[in-house]
């Protein structure tokens, strides 16, 4: 047991072996979701890999904005001039924080208050992560095929 023991000797060996002590490559192993998308495929399944990769980060790309939006109401609320009105939150006074735009957004101008604008984030920001996510397990997949053909396995 020296230290060279731990080192790969590549003298006559296939690349596999010496792909195997390669630094990082635990990243283009099998991910299990590319196992489950051959297993689909080998079972008649013919549904589109890409299509689950669409939906899925779509309904990501929604769901993390249900609970970021009025975070970032909050933001502009406090990058805003102040504003005054009968009906305005910002009336009150100047906002001490976001957690306090967020409570006083809420009792001055109620729930709907705090996910104005939800629908133009829907629109303008879902596609992005779609593009986004689905993208980054595409090359994921190829890249996974990629190394898989080049170091011989099947």
């Amino acid at each position: 047991n020296n230290a060279t023991d731990s080192l790969p000797s590549t003298h006559g060996q296939s690349h596999q072996s010496s792909l195997e002590h390669c630094p990082g490559i635990f990243l283009f192993r099998n991910p299990p979701s590319y196992q489950h998308r051959n297993s689909d495929m080998s079972n008649g399944n013919e549904s589109s890999p890409m299509l689950y990769d669409v939906l899925g980060s779509a309904t990501a790309g929604i769901i993390s904005r249900v609970f970021t939006h009025p975070l970032d109401t909050a933001k502009a609320r406090l990058q805003a001039p102040t504003v005054s009105g009968p009906q305005s939150s910002s009336s009150v006074g100047s906002f001490r924080g976001p957690l306090d735009a967020i409570v006083k957004t809420y009792r001055y101008e109620g729930f709907r208050a705090l996910y104005g604008g939800f629908g133009a984030v829907i629109v303008g920001g879902t596609p992005g992560t779609v593009l986004y996510l689905a993208g980054y397990a595409y090359f994921r997949d190829s890249m996974t095929s990629f190394v898989k053909r080049w170091s011989g396995e099947k």
